[in-house]
């Protein structure tokens, strides 16, 4: 694994060759550990040792360590060392402004040395401090990063900036590598009707277990929304949490996802389609059509369409009722 040391005692050593399972340093030290990432085993004889720590386990010997190609050591990186020496399985890394750098450090120098992590959260809570990891480190995420913590079960993107490109990274490279993901959140990140219709066909489908997804302020339109509702939604069945605010579907996308989506996701209890541009005949569409198949819902908004009297009406009369 690149950009890992092996760790002796409180110290760090990198150390140059391997005997038999026990490293030497510069000094002449030699430390007992097992064989490092990346490295294999040669015999040199004729070395004395200094001292003889303890027999190191796998999670403390192998240390992520931060390349000095991308400058001095940013705060957040304690967060990541931090995962590493407890052997934590949640990485939280919300609000730290990594940017595209950051991003492609954390995949090549951080996330080989947590393979254990089952959450991965670079969301924001604060827009102004969000990370930006941008096309640039979507892909390097998708390419280097999630083919190294395959026990994912939630991957919190919202607010990236990873545009169209970007998504079509994770979904064609990142996504099949995380099958046992059961949640995902890419919401504001402007992957646009491209993105989307790439996330449906390629990335979905490995995501058999999903439970909660959020797309809101994409921009998908129409066209992404129908690809989700024809080529996503009849892959992740175990679907119960659905986010699509401010997506621009309208009519028609409402429509899709009521004929073609809805009855593919019958668990679901959560359905946000704020602020969409529905019109009466697409909260028509989702009264008589949709709703009926998703009887378990707890939550539904739809605040902020044009649906009108008469889709208020059908809403009322014939959705509602299930």
């Amino acid at each position: 694994m690149p950009g890992c040391l092996v760790k002796e005692d409180a110290k760090e050593h990198r150390y140059g060759s391997v005997i038999g399972g026990e490293a030497v340093n510069a000094d002449g030290e030699i430390g007992f550990f097992g064989i490092p990432c990346g490295a294999s085993a040669v015999h040199i004889e004729g070395v004395k040792a200094r001292h003889r720590p303890h027999r190191s386990t796998m999670s403390d010997r192998s240390a992520p360590t931060w390349p000095a190609e991308h400058g001095g050591k940013p705060g957040w990186w304690a967060r990541v060392r931090s995962a590493f020496e407890k052997g934590g399985t949640t990485l939280d890394l919300r609000d730290c402004q990594i940017g595209p750098e950051g991003g492609k450090a954390l995949v090549e120098r951080g996330l080989p040395c947590l393979p254990q992590l089952t959450t991965l959260n670079l969301g924001c809570d604060t827009w102004s401090k969000r990370n930006d990891i941008g096309p640039e480190g979507a892909q390097a995420l998708a390419t280097q990063g999630l083919p190294r913590v395959t026990q994912l079960t939630s991957l919190n993107l919202w607010g990236n900036s990873i545009g169209p490109e970007g998504a079509q990274a994770l979904a064609t490279q990142g996504l099949p590598h995380v099958t046992q993901l059961t949640s995902l959140d890419l919401g504001s990140n402007g992957m646009g009707t491209q993105g989307a219709t790439a996330l449906a066909t390629q990335g979905l489908p490995h995501l058999a277990q999903l439970t909660s997804l959020d797309l809101g302020g994409n921009s998908i339109g129409p066209e992404g929304a129908t690809a989700l509702a024809t080529q996503g939604l009849p892959h992740v069945t175990q679907l119960t949490s659905l986010n699509l605010w401010n997506n621009s579907i309208g009519d028609e996308g409402a429509t899709a996802l009521s004929l073609q989506g809805l009855p593919h996701v019958t668990q679901l209890a959560s359905f946000n389609l704020r602020d969409n541009s529905i019109g009466p005949e697409g909260a028509t569409a989702l009264a008589t059509q949709g709703l009926p198949h998703v009887t378990q819902l707890t939550s539904l908004d739809l605040y902020s369409n044009r649906m009108g009297t008469q889709g208020a009406t059908a809403l009322a009369t014939q959705g509602l009722p299930h």
